[in-house]
């Protein structure tokens, strides 16, 4: 892929009370089950490293992600 490409749409920067929504991604292959087991580990890790719950980054979100995937690629992270 060029470097030119846009992000997807999914992909918002900005901070957001919102729930955030995981754009599928090729090669993206959870070793988790659930996205209610998917959810408890992102609060666990909020928790731990006592993030404000509406101040999660992207980065955030993609890094505990990466944690719990057999084969992570990330067209966010250059």
């Amino acid at each position: 892929p060029s470097k030119g490409q846009k992000p997807p749409s999914e992909h918002v920067l900005q901070k957001t009370p919102n729930p955030i929504t995981i754009p599928e991604i090729p090669g993206f292959i959870p070793k988790i089950k659930s996205l209610n087991e998917l959810k408890a580990e992102v609060v666990t890790e909020i928790k731990t490293q006592k993030e404000n719950v509406r101040e999660i980054s992207i980065e955030l979100v993609i890094n505990i992600l990466s944690t719990y995937t057999e084969n992570h690629t990330s067209p966010f992270i250059s």
